[in-house]
């Protein structure tokens, strides 16, 4: 006779949904427990605030109509080419709720390299904000497979191109208000939440999806999951992290559309906090008045931003602004000073859109609190100890890539295995992440690093000769490529290097074709403007007899940096290591 086996029990079976981390804020954060949920900073200066409810109950609307109206599908990829507004955010859980995929377009691409990404991954539908217009013009015509252009936020004016020509571009609002008309009314505060129109019975579901800046070659698309997407946010939420909680006033300098946003806009909602969309409102002056106003106790930006703040503040204190998140390039030691002087503690994260993005958080240990001067500061600007979930090791470089020692002297390159780094990228062939049977997979990273007996991580050098300008990546095999093709110019080679408010700038050697007739610098940078991004053009070109060269023939990049360290009147000395990749 057949026994029946006994159920052990165990907890619910429920889905990890990002869906789930709005409902969240939408039942438990609403009115009465002092949240204002996403305020966004529009372009006329104006101020616009949604609790938490509301942005549910329009993404919710909008969610019904990306599937009635416009016809999308699970696993649909649909593109954002946008700032940082609650329409934006709206839209990454209105896609969610229909089990589509949000595809963050950087707008700071080149105009090819944007429509390459939009068609490699095979985007259905572009949301653009209106002040991009021109940018969806040029990339129109190159994907032709685009079945819808929509437009997410009206201009500084409140103008958008739907208004002047509806039969040519979407409006977003009226694919919320079309929803809206479809929607069950709601009921009382306590009754259940309308149900997302399509919600993905599987964790592992896509739902995001950031390419790569294409440094090293054809940029990557790294996908996100629900279930990566939801333990990441409970990662960077973190005591040791973010330091999330409902009293939170989050202000999100870091783009929606850089590196998954660093996961602030999953994780505010899921605490209840408030979270500040500035938009293009990103001065020193801009983001002081936006803490005065909105009561900010932690802001999350690239080292630039925070440079601007301190300067505008010029010693003053800034309360009740706390914490600041420094990621996207190294924090200068003077720079750290500087906020602390200011009464704000600088957090240093280190990650990459392969790592969803946080990897590492630089909180204090019992071993750094005794510490005082030099190593006091070196362990401030550190990139510190790897987040939840996530491990991290350091290798050698010989073919079996033998571990080495956390002894904070070994160096190796960093490798990093987790929940919510990056596997194989899309539509790859192969793993980006390797191990050995029976062993948890690691991804290399390419950063070379230190890791000490306490788990910090320090990264000292970075693998490939890759820019980091400003937080965002310089590719300077692109920038070599191009300069070629400038007329004059025979040979050319590009490096980074320290500058006093962006951490690094590109500097581009060029030897001349014809040493009677040699290049101009404004005439190499004018084509360089027509190739390439407009700040991946070096702000100086200098025409030398030849490249200095390596014993083997390759281009000797370590030593133009030391020889050209202070072209930009910046030296070595107190210049941190290029690092906190995020």
């Amino acid at each position: 006779m057949l026994r029946r086996r006994r159920d052990p029990g165990g907890p619910q079976a429920a889905p990890l949904l990002i869906t789930g981390l709005l409902d969240r804020a939408a039942r438990w954060a609403g009115t009465g427990t002092g949240s204002k949920g996403c305020v966004s900073l529009l372009a006329d200066g104006s101020t616009l605030v949604r609790p938490w409810p509301d942005v549910r109950a329009r993404a919710h609307a909008a969610s019904l109509a990306l599937v009635a109206d416009l016809g999308i599908k699970a696993g649909d990829n649909v593109a954002t080419l946008a700032l940082n507004s609650s329409s934006h955010l709206e839209l990454w859980y209105a896609l969610a709720g229909a089990s589509a995929v949000a595809h963050t377009l950087n707008p700071r691409m080149a105009v090819p390299d944007l429509a390459w990404v939009a068609a490699h991954a095979g985007d259905v539908v572009v949301f653009f904000d209106a002040d991009f217009a021109p940018l969806a013009r040029a990339l129109r015509p190159r994907l032709p497979r685009v079945r819808h252009w929509v437009v997410l936020v009206p201009d500084s004016e409140g103008k958008s191109p739907a208004d002047a020509d509806p039969g040519s571009w979407g409006c977003y609002e009226r694919l919320v208000a079309s929803g809206a008309a479809r929607a069950p009314p709601h009921g009382a505060p306590h009754a259940p939440l309308p149900p997302w129109p399509r919600p993905p019975s599987d964790e592992t579901a896509a739902c995001g999806l950031c390419y790569t800046s294409g440094t090293t070659g054809r940029p990557k698309g790294v996908v996100y999951t629900h279930r990566s997407n939801v333990l990441h946010s409970v990662a960077a939420a973190h005591g040791d992290a973010l330091d999330l909680r409902a009293t939170t006033v989050a202000l999100a300098i870091v783009p929606l559309f850089h590196a998954n946003a660093w996961g602030l806009a999953h994780a505010v909602p899921m605490v209840g906090g408030t979270l500040i969309l500035p938009g293009r409102h990103v001065s020193g002056a801009a983001l002081a008045a936006a803490v005065a106003a909105h009561g900010v106790t932690m802001a999350a930006g690239v080292p630039t931003v925070f440079g601007d703040l301190v300067a505008h503040q010029k010693g003053r204190p800034l309360p009740p602004l706390a914490v600041a998140v420094i990621g996207g390039a190294a924090c200068p030691p003077a720079l750290a000073d500087a906020l602390a002087a200011i009464g704000v503690e600088p957090r240093i994260a280190w990650g990459m859109t392969e790592t969803s993005p946080i990897g590492s958080f630089n909180a204090p240990v019992v071993a750094s609190v005794g510490l005082s001067g030099a190593a006091a500061r070196e362990r401030r600007v550190a990139q510190g100890r790897p987040a939840p979930f996530v491990d991290a090791r350091i290798v050698s470089d010989d073919p079996d890539r033998t571990p080495l020692p956390h002894d904070g002297v070994a160096r190796g390159e960093l490798e990093v295995s987790g929940p919510f780094v990056v596997r194989r990228y899309y539509r790859a062939a192969t793993d980006a992440a390797a191990g050995a049977l029976n062993s948890p997979l690691f991804f290399p990273t390419g950063d070379i690093a230190t890791i000490d007996a306490t788990g910090t991580v320090r990264i000292v050098d970075r693998a490939k000769d890759v820019i980091k300008s400003g937080g965002e990546w310089v590719s300077s095999q692109a920038v070599e490529a191009a300069a070629a093709d400038a007329r004059g110019v025979a040979e050319a080679a590009c490096v980074g290097v320290p500058h006093p408010r962006w951490t690094e700038r590109p500097l581009l050697l060029v030897v001349a074709a014809d040493p009677a007739n040699p290049p101009t610098e404004a005439g190499v940078q004018a084509h360089l403007r027509s190739a390439l991004a407009a700040w991946w053009v070096p702000d100086k070109v200098l025409v030398v007899p030849s490249i200095p060269r390596q014993a083997t023939g390759k281009v000797d990049k370590k030593g133009i940096r030391a020889a050209h360290a202070a072209v930009y009147g910046v030296g070595q000395e107190g210049v941190a290591a290029p690092a906190s990749r995020l």
